[in-house]
């Protein structure tokens, strides 16, 4: 039986392309696994460290790193106040002070990462797809070709 959303395009609605876009598109409801992990993690994210990718918590907020990426880099910041799930939960200056917090968070974050990339070197190029980096050391090449590189005129 077809759903009205799901109507002309089978009996399976299109998934999002991260738990981080759904995240952002909805309030959690409604049979996503993955809503109730970035919840629990807000809640006590001392008991995820270890397995969630916690990089940040403190009283407003967990940091986490985003387990399907999209980017080479991409973190989540999680609100940890009760009944804030999505975009429309905020209203007044409590909220734009979180907001300002996870803003000045997500600035530092992202110039961590610069630093750490300058600090590698910027010579090696491009990184592989995480499957090319683990077979090579293994030992192995058994993905695709790279794509070819594009020649200057």
């Amino acid at each position: 039986q077809q759903s009205p959303a799901g109507k002309g395009k089978g009996t399976h609605p299109k998934s999002p392309a991260s738990p981080a876009a759904a995240a952002a598109a909805g309030s959690g409801q409604g049979g996503r696994p993955w809503s109730s992990a970035l919840t629990a993690i807000a809640i006590a994210p001392e008991q995820h460290k270890t397995t969630a990718g916690v990089w940040h918590i403190d009283d407003q907020v967990v940091g986490v790193l985003d387990k399907y990426p999209k980017a080479r880099h991409h973190a989540l910041l999680l609100a940890r106040q009760q009944g804030l799930h999505k975009v429309t939960d905020l209203r007044g200056p409590d909220h734009l002070r979180v907001l300002a917090h996870m803003r000045q968070l997500a600035l530092d974050w992202i110039q961590q990462q610069q630093q750490q990339q300058q600090q590698q070197g910027s010579h090696s190029g491009p990184p592989l797809p995480q499957q090319q980096q683990q077979q090579q050391r293994q030992g192995g090449n058994s993905g695709p070709p790279p794509p070819p590189q594009q020649q200057q005129q």
